[in-house]
């Protein structure tokens, strides 16, 4: 596959109107030499997604192929280089006739404030050396003559934003191609703050503005939400944002806070509390849509209990009285819930709720979801039905730009639609798959409350569960492993805050110490030792930390970023044979376990993969990875950042992923991540075999430390409000 860096032409077809999904044929030049094309490195390319940016370098893959008009390069994959320097002015200059000397003049006085001159006020070029009549007039007219979203897209992407991000922004607002030059702050959501406040320095906004104000504002109240929180008291907030925001005034900060919180925009105001509008409106989507759900007229399968019964006899199984609940409130109510820890039946009951709607239900339909690939994996195993991720599900990159129309183009309708591990849920992608679930459809959520809660904002199991509107039943009998495995015995010591642990030296193993260094080659040593045992995709280490302290801190050798370069070199040694490719001063080795860490359509964030193969150079470097459920993706080029190795994840990452073994440290350097459902949480991710590599210390600051304090979220009122209006 041949690859050339370019820069745009002309349109050749459709001559009016383009979207970027049509198929297009596209005059560019070549900016670096190529044998197969002419000496003034001008071609022709067909296909979808082809760049049409002016003044911005692009990258096209493809093959060159022969047509009855000649010669034309066919691509099948495009991208704009990310680029502030000065080759991508220089491209755009060199096309309209300006030469490389009077383009350098140009770029050493305004550097990327030409932009700036170019779109808005050319005249004081004249007074430029070289700058002719006839420059003069080229540049005036001929500068981003592609319409005002040509000039706003190129000038977007000379600052480094993907083209994805451009077109939402510029489609955000009736506006948006002038406010990124004029107003750049209110496209915040879009663009981000980072973003938007680049423009405004480059293009010499007001930096003291209201909008500038506002725009920090609602970045404040994000930074909030990472705690896991979607309200905050207004005297907090305003505190904060007092210590943070001291290029303004006090009063200034005040009057702009409480009149984004009455007129609804960036705020909402609840009592005391005030929540980030976006935050706001997805908790109540999701309240609206449970109790439609649960009012809705479904397929309520008749005298669920003898069915339950028939199912008894014809397994040989004895269902727990919990569990026979269970699966009728399942196939009674719209919206139900069931919640327990490991080893409580779940898997059964999940079993049972599908043969039955598969067996006698009008509508015979069972949807099957997890928020992670292994989670899906291990419930279509249970199960024996398809199931996948939510995000595969419903083609959702990012749960918080996700719309309602893009949730009407994957409707989910079905008798029973099951989701595995929703203690991992967040608001957002919660009101995601609300949204897509049809009304008549029979929705139960599975998961652990006492598990770590989600990555992202929100509270959604454990708020559904504590509002009192939704049918709930609760597992508290121990069935799997039990008096045989200490695994479960020692998750119900830690759930309720014991850290005397039993250990048997073969289910449940303690290596205990308290120095990084120690730790680190024991944990190498048993990596190499369990692999050997029960094969590398079934054996995981879990560390509190991803990352090591910044300098000047005590040094924590067993982070995951650490610790999986470590492995890596002992279990997959780098060979002059075996093939690599380079990121980040990184590599990523033939065999290699690697880890998404972005969702896209390809795959979930916390996937895990063996790597397949690995080919190419420099920018066209790829490598294959083969996922769960045999889902083999590519990366190439850029898409290589989405990796990371995969040998140690973070007990976050692992959260809805079980392995054989899992080894896990713990110890007193981890600090403030030492909390009770993290210690939980890591441990029930071992089917076989969990071995502590910690301190007794650190176990007992674990199994003393809730957390920290309980999430504040506004879900739980709102469901009790609709369910009583």
């Amino acid at each position: 596959m041949e690859q050339i860096y370019c820069a745009m032409e002309r349109i050749i077809r459709p001559k009016k109107g383009f979207t970027p999904s049509e198929y297009a044929v596209v005059a560019y030049r070549a900016i670096q030499k190529n044998d197969k094309l002419p000496e003034s490195g001008r071609f022709v390319a067909t296909g979808r997604f082809l760049p049409v940016s002016p003044g911005t370098v692009i990258v096209l893959e493809g093959n060159f192929i022969n047509t009855r008009n000649g010669q034309s390069f066919r691509v099948f994959r495009s991208r704009v280089k990310a680029n502030n320097s000065y080759m991508t002015f220089q491209s755009l200059m060199d096309k309209m006739g300006v030469n490389h000397i009077l383009s350098k003049r140009l770029w050493d006085k305004y550097g990327n404030g030409i932009y700036k001159v170019l779109s808005q006020d050319a005249s004081e070029l004249k007074e430029i050396d070289g700058v002719t009549d006839r420059i003069y007039e080229s540049l005036e007219k001929s500068f981003f003559q592609y319409t005002e979203k040509g000039k706003a897209t190129a000038f977007l992407t000379n600052l480094g934003v993907g083209m994805e991000t451009i077109q939402e922004a510029l489609n955000s607002r009736p506006n948006a191609t002038k406010e990124v030059f004029e107003h750049p702050y209110r496209l915040v959501k879009s663009l981000g703050f980072f973003t938007c406040d680049r423009i405004s320095k480059l293009l010499d906004v007001d930096r003291n503005s209201v909008e500038r104000l506002s725009a920090e504002l609602i970045e404040l109240i994000k930074g909030c939400e990472k705690k896991g929180s979607t309200a905050f008291s207004k005297k907090t907030v305003l505190e904060k944002a007092k210590k943070e925001l001291k290029e303004f005034n006090e009063a200034d900060i005040n009057a702009v806070f409480e009149k984004m919180c009455i007129s609804g925009k960036g705020y909402v105001q609840v009592g005391n509390l005030v929540s980030r509008r976006d935050c706001y409106d997805a908790e109540t989507d999701v309240a609206k849509r449970i109790i439609a759900l649960l009012r809705a007229r479904s397929d309520v399968i008749p005298d669920v209990a003898s069915k339950v019964s028939v199912w008894e006899e014809e397994h040989e199984f004895k269902l727990a009285p919990e569990q026979r609940e269970a699966v009728i409130s399942s196939l009674t109510h719209g919206f139900s819930i069931i919640t327990g820890g490991p080893g409580r039946g779940k898997t059964t009951i999940a079993q049972c709720i599908t043969d039955i709607r598969k067996k006698y239900g009008e509508d015979k339909s069972v949807i099957l979801m997890a928020p992670t690939g292994r989670a899906s994996k291990k419930l279509q195993e249970s199960t024996k039905i398809p199931a996948s991720t939510i995000h595969s599900a419903l083609n959702i990159c990012d749960a918080e730009k996700y719309t309602q129309k893009m949730a009407k183009e994957h409707i989910l309708s079905a008798g029973t639609i099951i989701v595995d591990e929703s203690s991992m849920l967040d608001i957002f992608l919660a009101r995601d798959l609300l949204w897509a679930v049809s009304n008549g459809s029979q929705l139960t959520l599975v998961g652990d409350i006492d598990q770590l809660p989600s990555v992202g904002a929100g509270a959604v199991l454990r708020d559904c569960i504590e509002s009192g509107v939704i049918p709930v039943v609760r597992l508290t009998t121990i069935y799997r492993q039990k008096g045989v495995s200490k695994i479960i015995t020692n998750a119900e010591k830690i759930r309720l805050g014991n850290d005397r642990l039993e250990y048997d030296g073969k289910t449940f193993s303690l290596y205990r110490t308290e120095e990084e260094i120690d730790a680190a080659r024991k944990i190498i040593s048993l990596y190499q030792e369990k692999i050997r045992e029960y094969g590398k995709e079934e054996v995981i280490l879990l560390s509190p930390r991803h990352r090591n302290n910044p300098k000047g801190k005590p040094r924590i050798t067993t982070c995951t970023d650490t610790m999986n370069r470590n492995l890596q070199h002992f279990v997959n040694r780098r060979n002059a044979e075996r093939k690599i490719v380079t990121k980040d001063n990184r590599e990523i080795r033939l065999g290699d376990l690697v880890m998404q860490t972005q969702n896209d359509s390809n795959a979930t964030n916390g996937d895990v993969g063996e790597v397949l193969e690995v080919g190419g150079k420099n920018n066209s470097s790829y490598v294959k990875v083969r996922f769960d459920n045999n889902n083999i993706v590519k990366y190439v080029g850029k898409d290589l950042k989405k990796l990371d190795l995969g040998y140690a994840l973070t007990i976050h990452k692992a959260q809805g992923s079980e392995y054989k073994c899992v080894i896990m440290a713990m110890l007193p350097s981890h600090g403030c991540m030492l909390q009770r459902n993290l210690l939980y949480t890591g441990i029930t991710r071992a089917k076989q075999e969990c071995i502590l590599v910690a301190s007794d210390a650190a176990i007992a600051q674990a199994c003393a430390f809730e957390g920290s304090s309980k999430r504040t979220t506004l879900l739980v009122a709102k469901l009790r409000i609709l369910e009583n209006a």
